[in-house]
């Protein structure tokens, strides 16, 4: 069977792992109970990608175990250094200003979002596996 590795952020180990997000649809797609995505309904390609863009959004969107934050390397902007200035040694008080100014220059990501820049190379794949053709 074919696999489609996203990035995830394994808060045991703190590392960036690779996962198969693959696994998971088709799990969703053979459970009788999770109708609920309207899989009954699907008759088109068209369809069926909406289909794995909502149930990808059920389970990796908005979760806190299915995000992290990316950043340029090497970190640091000039902008960066002048707001630490600012800000001065951490304190109590000032400590979630210097966590925002650490990530003003980082993107948080999901595996959601990974997976709707993939969407048309996941729907081929699911699509071709479950439909046979």
């Amino acid at each position: 069977m074919k696999e489609f590795n996203v990035m995830e952020f394994d808060f045991n180990s703190k590392k960036v792992i690779k996962r198969d997000v693959l696994p998971y649809f088709r799990m969703m797609w053979k459970d009788k109970k999770w109708d609920s995505f309207g899989k009954s309904k699907v008759k088109t390609k068209e369809e069926f990608k909406g289909w794995v863009l909502q149930v990808s959004a059920h389970q990796f969107w908005a979760r806190c175990e299915y995000e992290f934050v990316v950043g340029p390397w090497p970190f640091g902007s000039y902008k960066y250094k002048e707001r630490m200035k600012e800000l001065g040694a951490c304190t109590e008080e000032n400590y979630l200003d210097i966590c925002n100014a650490a990530l003003m220059e980082m993107e948080k990501i999901d595996i959601h979002d990974q997976i709707k820049m993939n969407i048309d190379i996941i729907t081929d794949i699911l699509y071709s596996e479950f439909f046979k053709i």
